[in-house]
Parts: C-alpha cells; structure tokens; sequence
C-alpha cells in the first residue's frame, strides 16, 4: 500500500515542478525578448541622437552659405577674397546658367590653391554640373525617387536637393583620395550656381566638438561605446567606458544621414548577455525554491499519509485482534447456548410451558450468530486490506451450504414473520470454498433480514450448469435506491433513507461479499426487478470429475 501511495505522490511533486519550470521559463523568454526589443529601441534612439547633432553641423553650414551666396558679388576678385577670408572653407567656385565655370577662372590667372581644386574635382565635375542643371530640377509636390549616390553601397534619400521656385540647393560629396569631400550648392533663378566646398579639417575638429567628450563616461554609470565610423570603415571618433574586446560586433548600428550617408555609427556594450546569464542565475533559484517548496509539500503529505496509514493501519490491527479474541468465547456461548437449548427438550421441557426460558435462548443463540457474522465480516476486510484471502477449494454442494447457512437464519425470520421460498437446482458436488460461499450468503441473508423484511418473503434460487453456479436472494422490500445502485458495493457506504433508521451496521458486508465472489472467479450483482432487491452470487464452480 506504500508503495501504490508513493508513486501518486511523487507525480504529484513533478508534474507541477515540471509545469511550472517550463512556464517559467516561457515567461522569462518572453521577457527576454521584450528586453531586447527594448534594448534595440534604446540603442537605436541613442545612435539617431547622435545622427541629428551631427546634421546640425551641415544645417548650421547651410544657413551660412545661404547667406554668403545672396550677398556675394559675382566676380572673381570679390569670390577670391571671400574664399580667403572664409576659415571654414577650402574652396568657393561659380557657374554660369550655360554651366561654363566662371570661377576659379579658366585663364593663367589661378591661384595654387584653385588649381588644386580643379584637379581634385575633375573626375566628377561633368556629374557635379549635370546634377546642377536646371533640366534636372523636381518639385517638393513630386520629390525625386531614391536614386544611387557616387559612393557604391549609399543611396540618396528622396528631396535630399530641397527646391523652391525661386532657387534650388543642395549637397554634393565624393571621395578625393582617403577623404570625403561636401560642397554645398545653390542656383539662382537665373540658372547661375554658386559652390562652396567644405574644409575637411576643420569640418572634422567641428564634429568632435559637438560630440561627447573622450571621458564622458567618467561622468556616467552607463557602461557603453559608440564609435563614428568614416566611408572605409576607418573609426573617426568614439566615446564611452564599455572596454571593448577584440574583433567584437557591434550590438547596434546606424548609418549617417545625407550628406554622410556613407558613414556609420556603432553601439558596443555587454548587451543582454550579462542580462541573460542573470536571467539563467534567476530561474534556477526561482526552480530551485520551487523544488523545494513542492518537495517539501509532497513530502509533508507522505508523512502525513504514512501516519495516518500507519494509524488506520492500528486500528485495523486493534479491531483483528479484538475480533479474534471475541471469536473464541462467543463460539463457547453459542456452543453452551445449543447444549442448553437441547438439554431442555431432553429434560421434558413441554409444550406450552412457560417459554421465557426457551425464548431467551433463541435471542442468545440469535445474537451469538449475528455477532459471529459481524465478525467473520471484520476478520475478512482486515485480511483484504493485506491482501491475505485466500481461495481454498475442496468439493462440496452449493445447495448444501444454502441449507447449512438458511438454518442459522431461519429463526429470526420466521420471528419478523419473513416466508422462505426456496427453488434450488445446484446440488451437483463442485469445486468450491464453502466458507467463502456461506460468507456471502450470511451477509446476503442479513441484510435481507435487516432492510427487506418488510416485504415478509425470502426467495433462494440457484441454477448450475458445467463451470458456473448462480445463486439469486431476493425479497419483496422497498428495495434500493437507483442513485445508491452504483455505490452499494463500496467499503462503509450505507443507503443514506429511511432504510437504515434504527438498523445498525458497518457498510463492508457487500464490499467483503463481492471480493470473496472475484476471489472465486465469479461476481456479486445487483439485479433490477419491479419489486425490492435482488443480488445474484455468480461462482465458479467446475463439477467435480468422477472417476470411472
């Protein structure tokens, strides 16, 4: 019995520990993943701040050539001296509407420096021009699609080349040897373009300036780096304490905005593999306290099981015990209560005497025997419960033992007036357990006697044939309840009616009944029938072989 309540218990302990451990860890991957979908929201955020300042450097650029271009003179005297004031340009040059250069001048007239910038731009200035021309210009209703830029790998977003009606404007860059170099462009409504090109130096030492200082981390608890990252993939500046491993990917990038659309920025940082480790951390503690909650639980109702098996066990015990110390002097009192009852007859004991003395024999004999049921009744549940019955065959007749057991009930039947109706077939000698069988019918018979008697018929039937006896007790009583049909035959449950008012009992008589009957290879069943209770005993009983 321990070990069929053990296996129960310890399912009960991992079947939950098991739920909730996959549970649990769903959860914390669910969670796992909204955090890096936080994390790349953040970072992503972080690196498009970044991006805006750096653009401003090129709006504030702008708005100055803007300026400049409007109130620039359009000759090359007054364009030279602006361009050698200007210390945050390298080069200024103007086009006519035709998109002939009218300065720096075509003439022996250039300067060092001019001449310098024709060399540079003379790979793209058929494009730079081309790109300028009035024929090339959109609305802002009907903005250019993205279309590639001279860079391999960027594109240039669409109304990048902002146009009024009055003018147009816009940014030009392209590598000049490890460099890249921007110029910002304007044309007039008459088709004239005037070009400044951005000092690279200068427009470099602008940009760190405007980021954040090499030690900004010192300042922070936040434990990251980002890097800026030129054209070729060089690093132009980074910040932060995060110290960063060897050949280590970035967590998050983000490409420049136009005109640096070919420059990156990149986020480094532990990321959530610190996060996750803690998460691992986290969840074996979490399962670790429930293993030992739920073990400690199931464990706890072991012991609890186990005190009160091992209590009820007691109990048992204590009633085997005292069942069978009441056996032997009850089998005297019956024995003494027989010799008296004949003692009596043969001292001339009469007819209408005085029949107290008779009478309170039958009541003792009476009582000994239903004490005796009750406990044979006992002593075969004790011994169920520890799986110790035992089928002991020997040859004998069905109808002989009906007639053995109905002697011992026929005075307290005929006392409540109860008529016996027998019709008996099975009176071939078979392989059978008597005590198993007048068992049956004695607990049979006694709740007949106790719940059916009302009916004041007591009907016997049995029929044999080769392998199978059946044996059928009905009465004519209020019979059984169809709610109670299914549950007669379970230990301790009595028919909750006015059945059992003022009738005492201890609800095992059926139970004990049908084990003895599958101990026989046979059954104990509840017949249905228009009038009271009808339980037919199905045995097993193979006719004994005679010899020839």
């Amino acid at each position: 019995m321990k070990r069929k309540a053990l296996i129960p218990l310890i399912m009960l302990v991992i079947f939950p520990i098991l739920a909730f451990g996959l549970l649990s860890w769903k959860i914390m991957n669910k969670d796992r993943k909204t955090m890096a979908l936080l994390f790349h929201d953040l970072t992503q955020s972080q690196l498009a701040i970044v991006d805006r300042l750096i653009g401003q450097i090129f709006s504030e650029k702008e708005e100055q050539f803007l300026k400049s271009s409007r109130e620039l003179k359009w000759n090359p005297t007054a364009l030279r001296e602006f361009n050698r004031k200007a210390w945050s340009l390298r080069q200024v040059f103007a086009l006519e509407a035709d998109g002939q250069r009218m300065f720096p001048p075509s003439d022996a007239e250039r300067t060092r420096k001019e001449e310098a910038f024709l060399q540079r731009t003379q790979a793209v200035w058929d494009q730079f021009v081309s790109r300028t021309r009035p024929n090339e210009e959109t609305s802002m209703a009907n903005p250019p699609p993205e279309e590639e830029s001279i860079f391999p790998g960027t594109k240039k977003p669409s109304g990048f080349m902002k146009v009024l009606p009055e003018e147009s404007r816009g940014w030009f860059s392209w590598m000049s040897g490890t460099r890249i170099s921007h110029i910002f462009w304007r044309r007039d409504n008459s088709g004239r373009v005037l070009g400044f090109e951005l000092d690279s130096v200068r427009f470099l030492s602008d940009l760190i300036a405007l980021l954040p200082a090499t030690d900004f981390e010192m300042d922070t608890p936040e434990n990251y780096r980002i890097r800026l990252l030129d054209a070729h993939g060089s690093p132009i500046y980074q910040w932060g304490k995060y110290e960063m491993e060897k050949l280590q990917d970035p967590l998050e990038r983000l490409p420049l905005s136009p005109p640096l659309g070919n420059w990156n920025l990149e986020y480094y940082g532990p990321g959530l593999k610190e996060s996750s480790g803690y998460m691992l951390i986290q969840w074996i503690t979490l399962m670790t306290m429930a293993c030992l909650f739920i073990g400690g639980l199931g464990y706890f109702l072991y012991r609890e099981q186990n005190r009160e098996m091992k209590s009820a066990e007691q109990r048992v015990n204590f009633v085997n015990q005292v069942s069978h110390e009441l056996k032997t002097p009850l089998t005297n009192i019956r024995l003494y209560a027989e010799l008296l009852e004949s003692k009596l007859e043969q001292s001339g004991f009469e007819e209408g005497q005085d029949n107290k003395p008779r009478h309170y024999l039958n009541v003792i004999t009476s009582e000994s025997q239903r004490l005796s049921r009750l406990i044979s009744n006992v002593l075969m549940f004790s011994k169920s419960r520890k799986d110790q019955l035992r089928f002991q065959p020997r040859t004998d007749s069905v109808d002989g033992i009906i007639f053995k057991s109905l002697e011992a009930f026929k005075p307290i039947m005929e006392s409540k007036g109860v008529r016996i109706e027998t019709h008996l077939s099975a009176e071939n000698p078979v392989e059978v357990d008597p005590e198993i069988v007048e068992q049956i019918l004695n607990n049979l018979f006694s709740n007949l006697e106790k719940y059916g008697a009302s009916g004041k018929l007591m009907k016997i039937e049995s029929l044999q044939n080769v392998n199978q006896t059946r044996v059928r007790v009905s009465d004519h009583g209020p019979g059984i309840p169809a709610k109670d049909r299914q549950s007669i035959f379970e230990p301790f449950y009595r028919v909750g009616s006015s059945l059992n008012e003022g009738v005492t009992g201890t609800g095992i008589g059926l139970s004990i009944s049908r084990q003895l009957a599958h101990l026989h290879g046979g059954d104990l069943v509840l017949i249905e029938t228009e009038k009271g209770a009808c339980f037919e005993l199905r045995l097993h009983t193979p006719i004994e072989e005679k010899a020839p």
